[in-house]
């Protein structure tokens, strides 16, 4: 699994205004049975996120993404909506 499978899943299924996304693996390769490329991080700006609850967009990522998914073990999520981000992490 790579940061680009993930990008392009994101990008395919969801209107994005800005998408980040990090490969956190090295942090956890104390973890049994990690061999790299199953721990990420995502920042994504959609104004598909309108009026969803926390929960709500969570699943839409996950569903984005055909969750669960085998190669996947965690994914930390910062989702927004643009309006949001503009307000609160632009100043």
């Amino acid at each position: 699994m790579n940061v680009n499978w993930i990008r392009q899943h994101i990008e395919k299924n969801l209107s994005v205004f800005k998408l980040e996304v990090f490969d956190d693996s090295k942090k956890h390769q104390h973890h049994p049975g990690n061999t790299g490329g199953s721990h990420f991080e995502l920042l994504l700006v959609s104004d598909d996120f309108e009026a969803l609850s926390r929960i709500e967009r969570h699943r839409l990522v996950y569903k984005a993404l055909n969750m669960p998914h085998p190669e996947i073990h965690a994914l930390a999520m910062k989702l927004y909506t643009r309006k949001e981000w503009e307000d609160t992490c632009q100043k």
